[in-house]
């Protein structure tokens, strides 16, 4: 019997009553960042608006994925040619779905962020763990929606709900201090009871957070005995809280104020597709969508772009490879909403709101094209020895000093600070500066590894 699918016109709908509520919700950000308009009203109504977006979107994913299921149940029903189109519609259908729940999320990283901000260390320990999906559905969804809608304050601290962002990993929400920052993560575990929802949250906190009446009865290791019965890795998960809660900084904090050239990103126009950075070591080149509603611009695969090269990239490239060098390379990447230790959400650069629109939502793709050899010049310039160069992982740079090599790893993640931040060339090479003085000097002792945990933040210079 053949499955009666889901059609194109149903799942428009939702993305497209999905889309605005994402504006809703953007818009929400931009008031935030601007610090106008209701701002109380961005910190009740944010989070659970967004959440019961995303919520309702992984229903639906779910639903497209029973009618996976369900068609390869029925896969003898079908002609060959037939059954391919129909799966193919399918995961063209799940990926919308899917790309439209990440943008969201992104946006969620963008909020939250701002509340985690100085407290880099504990968000070390989110990253440090697997993603935890693309969102939760089903009964556990449903009690973390509740939740968020229902708690926007613990004790006076403000609750940030993990489920609508991609980096934070450990437990399912946080509460943050105006003073003292993030002090607290908690667990939700949710149960159906005579069909009603009780929603269980297990803390592990900083401070002392008051404990409800009716739990005062019952130890804390009973409690979790009983939980566990039903829900096998809350202790597991419990010591991964504590262990984000004790996290602490480096044993050496340096701050460096580097700058930033977001205006480049601003300079791209549809009459003007390629730009470059002041030194002439960056291009980005930008694509955009020729579609305006979110479910038409993501349905477009990237074999069905059709883009012709500009005359100015390869003009452009000439330029930012015209010296002589024997670094000279041109790594290909993206400006990326999603996060990572080494970036900071978009929606704070020093860019254009209609920029930083276009960016989440999809309607513009801007690619970048970096030369190392600036960079690797500067290296050569401070008395450092750049060799196996090729391929940027096994790029090797090492520095002679009183007698012992430093050597700098990881060098595709200084050039991500460049191509993925737009870090100034010198700036990005300046992040090192502190750790070689403190070993020329003698306060880091060689023999060792040295672990740089680089964290950006908007909230100082940036010209």
């Amino acid at each position: 019997m053949k499955v009666q699918c889901i059609c194109v016109d149903v799942v428009r709908e939702k993305i497209d009553c999905a889309e605005k509520i994402l504006h809703e919700c953007f818009n929400m950000l931009l008031d935030f960042k601007h610090a106008r308009g209701d701002i109380d009203n961005i910190l009740t109504n944010f989070q659970p608006k967004l959440a019961e977006c995303l919520y309702d979107l992984m229903l639906f994913y779910q639903k497209l994925c029973r009618e996976k299921d369900n068609l390869i149940s029925s896969k003898g029903d079908y002609e060959n040619n037939e059954f391919a189109t129909i799966m193919s519609i399918n995961a063209s259908f799940l990926e919308i779905v899917k790309k439209t729940i990440e943008i969201g999320k992104n946006l969620g990283d963008a909020y939250a962020w701002f509340f985690y901000r100085n407290n880099r260390a504990e968000l070390d320990k989110h990253f440090e763990h697997p993603s935890t999906g693309l969102y939760i559905g089903g009964i556990g969804g449903l009690g973390e929606l509740e939740f968020i809608k229902n708690a926007n304050y613990i004790e006076g601290l403000y609750v940030i709900y993990h489920g609508i962002t991609t980096m934070l990993r450990v437990g399912d929400f946080s509460l943050y201090d105006r003073e003292k920052g993030i002090v607290a993560v908690g667990e939700l575990k949710t149960k159906d009871v005579d069909d009603t929802l009780e929603v269980y949250a297990n803390i592990t906190s900083k401070v002392t957070v008051v404990e409800p009446s009716d739990m005062k009865n019952n130890s804390f290791e009973k409690r979790i005995s009983e939980l566990e019965k039903d829900f096998p890795k809350i202790k597991k998960q419990i010591k991964a809280q504590s262990e984000l809660i004790k996290a602490k900084q480096g044993d050496i904090i340096s701050d460096n104020y580097t700058s930033y050239e977001y205006e480049v990103i601003d300079k791209l126009s549809k009459d003007n597709i390629v730009v470059s950075n002041r030194d002439n070591s960056l291009i980005l080149v930008a694509i955009w969508s020729k579609e305006s509603a979110l479910f038409d611009v993501l349905s477009i695969k990237e074999e069905d772009v059709d883009y012709v090269v500009p005359a100015d990239l390869i003009n452009m490239a000439k330029i930012v490879v015209e010296t002589p060098s024997p670094y000279n390379e041109m790594i290909v990447g993206s400006i990326t909403t999603q996060m990572t230790r080494l970036n900071i959400p978009i929606l704070w650069w020093e860019i254009s709101d209609e920029r930083c629109e276009e960016l989440y939502f999809g309607k513009i793709a801007v690619v970048t094209c970096f030369n190392p050899a600036k960079l690797l010049q500067i290296f050569v310039d401070d008395g450092f020895v750049v060799s196996n160069f090729g391929q940027l992982k096994e790029i090797n740079i090492n520095k002679e000093i009183n007698g012992y090599w430093l050597g700098v790893g990881h060098f595709e993640s200084v050039c991500y600070l460049i191509t993925n931040n737009l870090m100034k060339t010198r700036d990005a090479y300046a992040s090192f500066l502190d750790v070689i003085k403190l070993i020329e000097s003698g306060t880091i002792k060689p023999n060792g590894k040295i672990d740089m945990h680089i964290y950006l933040s908007n909230f100082g210079r940036h010209k």
